[in-house]
């Protein structure tokens, strides 16, 4: 008999069932929004501690996700238990995974795969600093929404650093073609194992195919460990350097962290540019002007405005021409002024003071013979 109940939520219809747990649409009353339920599936028949087990290894994704806010992070609201079934309540995502647009689109295109890495490396940074590993990054479980809105699900393996039960050296946990080759090994992973899925998953979206493929999951796996990964014949050399260090087989040669790749994904350019990162700083604007400079060519829109803006004068290039023009009036007026004050304290000498500026020998008079 099919659910109708759990918990405050009422189930409106299933989406898909697992070995596991099983995911059902569904309504919280309280909140009046839809929910995407995960139930946990419990074989009977198995002991109390592998029922133990299972329990803890489902409330681990809630352990790991639920300090988790971020807007490419799928939200979780609660966690809970009604009658013997374990559940947790999630954000519902209204879009489309990654992986049915592969199957719909064979290869999506650039500027657009080059975009959703970028939102699932932000993802990665944030949840990398808060000490979680997702460990199972692929594209089923990257949803793509309205204009372009990228969110990361699906926390069910993810490990907590610190949480000694969950990295136990040995334990393969995640999908066989997107493992990293120390996932695969079973040796101690870092946020390194995520850059290298997220990098497969980067390829997948590019080409239509994964890197390493193979008709068994143990020949995926070999190829993950020892093969390099075909190039791409149509992306840019710059593109194919962020795969290639994403995807490298030693960790110590990949890149040290999200933000390091995120970094590299946001100064590519669909014309193959790598541009640099500005300095932080910089006011508003001149992160644009930057790329704008740096580009080989210009666009017929962005030649039209440059030769506009190179014919006008900026605004406060002619309030400077105006003022100056007024300086000089002024300073020609008071001038004048001057000249007219001295003029009238200084009148020029009459005929009286004429006789009075003669020279001292205009006055002498000759002295008679004795």
């Amino acid at each position: 008999m099919e659910l109708e109940q759990i918990g405050k939520y009422t189930i409106l219809d299933r989406l898909s069932s697992g070995k596991t747990a099983n995911a059902y649409r569904a309504v919280d009353p309280t909140a009046n929004r839809l929910v995407f339920l995960k139930i946990l599936n419990i074989p009977e028949g198995i002991s109390p501690l592998e029922r133990h087990s299972l329990v803890d290894h489902f409330y681990g994704e809630a352990r790991s996700a639920g300090g988790l806010t971020h807007p490419n992070l799928v939200t979780l609201y609660e966690i809970g238990e009604d009658l013997g079934r374990h559940y947790i309540a999630m954000e519902f995502l209204e879009g489309v995974s990654v992986r049915r647009l592969l199957d719909e689109q064979g290869r999506l295109p650039m500027d657009q795969a080059v975009e959703i890495a970028r939102c699932v490396c932000q993802a990665l940074v944030y949840a990398h600093k808060k000490g979680v590993i997702h460990r199972d990054v692929k594209p089923d479980n990257i949803v793509v929404m309205e204009e372009m809105a990228v969110k990361l699900t699906d926390f069910g393996i993810a490990r907590v650093e610190g949480d000694i039960r969950r990295t136990q050296v040995g334990i393969i946990l995640g999908s066989p073609a997107y493992m990293s080759p120390e996932q695969i090994k079973g040796a101690a992973i870092d946020a390194r194992t995520d850059i290298f899925s997220l990098g497969v998953c980067l390829y997948e979206m590019l080409s239509g195919r994964k890197p390493f493929d193979a008709p068994s999951a143990t020949a995926v796996m070999q190829a993950i460990v020892k093969d390099p990964p075909r190039p791409l014949e149509d992306a840019p050399e710059s593109l194919q350097n962020i795969l290639r260090k994403a995807m490298a087989k030693d960790p110590a040669y990949r890149y040290p962290g999200a933000a390091e790749m995120l970094a590299d994904l946001k100064a590519f350019r669909p014309d193959g540019i790598l541009l640099p990162e500005p300095p932080e700083g910089l006011p508003a604007g001149a992160e644009e002007a930057v790329e704008r400079t740096l580009q080989p060519t210009l666009a017929p829109q962005e030649i039209a405005e440059l030769r506009e803006s190179l014919l006008t004068p900026p605004p406060h290039t002619r309030r400077f021409s105006w003022v100056g023009a007024l300086f000089a009036v002024v300073l020609l007026a008071i001038t004048a002024a001057g000249a007219y004050l001295y003029a009238r304290l200084n009148p020029p000498p009459g005929p009286a003071q004429a006789s009075e500026n003669r020279p001292f020998a205009a006055y002498a008079r000759p002295i008679p013979p004795a």
